[in-house]
C-alpha cells in the first residue's frame, strides 16, 4: 500500500531533491490508507488529488523549502565564491544581515500558514484513523 520503504519515511524529509516529492507521497499514502469509506487494498487514485487541504499544505511546504534556500543564495550573492560571511567588512556584513532579515520577515507568514495546514492535515488523518478503530 505504501510506495516508500521504512527508511525513506524519515530520509525523504531531509535529503535534498527527494524532499520535493517524497513527503507528499508519504502523506498521500497515509491519507489513502486512513480515509473513511476506502476499499481495503484498493487504490482510488482520483480521490487523492481532490484533497484541497493536503494540496494546500504541500504547495506551502514547497514554497517554504524554496524560501529556506534563499538564505544561502543571499549569502552567496554577498560573499561571492571563495569567501565566507566572516570575511566581509562591517558594511558588507550589515548589508548581508539586513537582506537575510528581510527575507526571513517576508517568509515568516508562509511558515506560519504551512505549520497551521500541517496541523490540520495531521488532525484530519488522526481522526480518520480513530474512526477506523
Amino acid at each position: 500500500m505504501y510506495r516508500q520503504r521504512k527508511p525513506w519515511l524519515i530520509l525523504g524529509w531531509i535529503i535534498p531533491v527527494v524532499d520535493f516529492w517524497f513527503p507528499k507521497q508519504i502523506l498521500t499514502d497515509i491519507r489513502r490508507a486512513s480515509r473513511p469509506g476506502r476499499v481495503r487494498g484498493g487504490v482510488d487514485s482520483s480521490a487523492e488529488y481532490r484533497d484541497g487541504l493536503l494540496w494546500a499544505w504541500w504547495l506551502f511546504f514547497l514554497a517554504m523549502l524554496c524560501a529556506g534556500r534563499v538564505e544561502r543564495v543571499i549569502t552567496r550573492v554577498h560573499t561571492g565564491f571563495g569567501r565566507t560571511q566572516f570575511d566581509l567588512s562591517g558594511q558588507e556584513e550589515s548589508a548581508l544581515y539586513r537582506d537575510r532579515a528581510l527575507a526571513g520577515f517576508l517568509a515568516a507568514p508562509g511558515y506560519v500558514v504551512t505549520a497551521i495546514l500541517a496541523v490540520l492535515v495531521v488532525r484530519r488523518i488522526t481522526n480518520w484513523q480513530y474512526e477506523l478503530c
